[in-house]
C-alpha cells in the first residue's frame, strides 16, 4: 500500500475552544516509487492570533480566498484513500481532522504516529519535538509549514528503520500493533 504522510497547521492547539485548521497537507510515497503532494490552506472562517502566525507565518490574508474545511478534505480524502497514514504527534491533527472526515473514514485506515516510534528508536533524546528530533538526527529542520514538515516527518521516519529493522519490525501491521493509533 501507499504511504501518506500527513500534517495540519492549525490556528491553535485545541478544536473544542474554536481552533480551526489553515493549512493541510499530505506526502504520498507509492508502491510504484513516485512522490505526489497535497497542500492546500484553508480558511478557517476566524481570524488567526499572533501567536499562532509567529509559528507558521500563515497570515488572514493568506487564507481569505482558501476553500473552507469542508471542501478541501472530500479533495484531501481522494489523495489519502487506500493508504496507510503517517504522521508525528498525529493524535494531534487526528483530533482535528476526526470532526470533518467521512464517517468511519479513518476507523479504515491504519494510521501510525511517527513520534511513538521515534521514542522507541531514540529512547535518549531529551525532547521530541519534530524540530529538536531533526536537529539531534542532523536533518533539515522543519518550517512549521504543513507540506515541510511532511518532508521532515518522512526524513525521521527513514531514520528510524534501520532501528526498527534490528528490533525485528518487518511489515506495517507490527508497526500499527506497536505504535498504532485506534479510532
Amino acid at each position: 500500500m501507499d504511504l501518506v504522510f500527513l500534517d495540519i497547521e492549525t490556528t491553535g492547539l485545541d478544536f473544542e475552544k474554536g481552533d480551526r485548521i489553515i493549512e493541510i497537507a499530505g506526502l504520498k510515497l507509492t508502491c510504484s516509487g513516485k512522490i505526489l503532494t497535497f497542500q492546500e490552506l484553508v480558511n478557517p472562517q476566524r481570524s488567526i492570533p499572533d501567536s499562532a502566525k509567529l509559528i507558521h507565518h500563515i497570515t488572514d490574508e493568506m487564507v481569505k480566498s482558501a476553500l473552507k474545511i469542508e471542501e478541501v478534505i472530500k479533495k484531501f480524502e481522494d489523495f489519502i484513500k487506500d493508504s496507510f497514514l503517517l504522521g508525528y504527534n498525529l493524535e494531534f491533527d487526528l483530533s482535528f481532522l476526526k470532526n470533518y472526515f467521512s464517517p468511519h473514514f479513518l476507523k479504515e485506515r491504519i494510521l501510525i504516529d511517527v513520534l511513538k516510534i521515534t521514542k522507541f528508536c531514540f529512547p535518549n533524546f531529551k525532547k521530541y519535538s519534530l524540530e529538536n528530533v531533526c536537529r539531534e538526527l542532523n536533518l533539515p529542520l522543519p518550517s512549521h509549514r504543513a507540506l515541510q514538515d511532511c518532508w521532515a516527518t518522512v526524513r525521521v521516519f527513514f531514520m528510524c528503520i534501520e532501528h526498527l529493522l534490528r528490533k525485528g519490525y518487518r511489515d506495517f501491521e507490527a508497526l500499527y500493533k506497536d505504535f498504532g493509533i485506534r479510532i
